[in-house]
């Protein structure tokens, strides 16, 4: 995952998604998570710095029945996988129509070279800091020959990018004890990947062959277990 922060990279992409058209998805946070609705981009108006939503007319309903007064939204792209916070600043009811601030940063998936595949919650990768302590985190995604992993705000994490880490990676009854290089920590927010309702950092780490017996073995095992999906 990457992000785009320049203004005008943001708002050629909106401009183009609405001459794209399609139907997209918006998420509203209530107390026990997420309600999704589809929407279609209207209007990009960037003198107002707002964008402005169309939604059917249930939805709208079900929206004001929200406390959505300054409210953040998850909004999702569909066409070119991009994600983004908003705010809701106006929800007319007659109309369909929905006004919301400009994003200031969006954040879209990498083209990766690779598949790679998000495993169940029984995949755990364990990053030992040589000293007292080892953290231990779901993994959101992997390949042959990378996995990526989130952290909370509250979580030690003592490497920067381009620094070396040993990390085991946990399946079951499987371990692999591999070394890695990470390659990007992306901040974040939460909810920003999925429904994940946490998120501070992404962290993105690319194996390396310190141990080519272990490391090949892992690829093996990757191939046979993950890729046939």
């Amino acid at each position: 995952m990457q992000e785009i922060l320049k203004q005008n990279d943001i708002l050629k992409m909106l401009q183009a998604q609405k001459r794209t058209g399609g139907v997209h998805s918006l998420w509203v946070r209530e107390a026990e998570g997420l309600r999704q609705f589809p929407f279609k981009l209207n209007d990009v108006r960037p003198a107002e710095k707002c964008l402005i939503f169309s939604l059917n007319l249930d939805a709208v309903r079900q929206i004001k029945e929200l406390s959505y007064d300054s409210e953040e939204i998850k909004v999702f792209l569909n066409n070119v996988g991009v994600t983004f916070f908003s705010y809701i600043l106006e929800c007319k009811k007659g109309s369909g129509a929905l006004k919301v601030s400009m994003p200031e940063v969006v954040y879209f998936k990498d083209r990766r070279k690779e598949e790679r595949i998000r495993p169940d919650s029984l995949l755990k990768v364990i990053i030992d800091f040589r000293e007292a302590f080892s953290l231990k985190k779901d993994v959101l995604d992997l390949s042959k020959n990378g996995v990526s992993f989130l952290l909370r705000a509250e979580d030690s994490f003592t490497y920067k990018k381009g620094s070396e880490l040993s990390l085991k990676l946990e399946f079951e009854s499987q371990e692999f004890e591999l070394y890695g290089q990470v390659v990007d920590i992306l901040k974040i927010k939460p909810f920003a990947l999925e429904n994940v309702p946490y998120g501070d950092r992404l962290i993105s780490v690319k194996l390396i062959d310190k141990d080519q017996l272990t490391l090949k073995r892992y690829q093996k095992f990757f191939e046979a277990i993950f890729s046939r999906g």
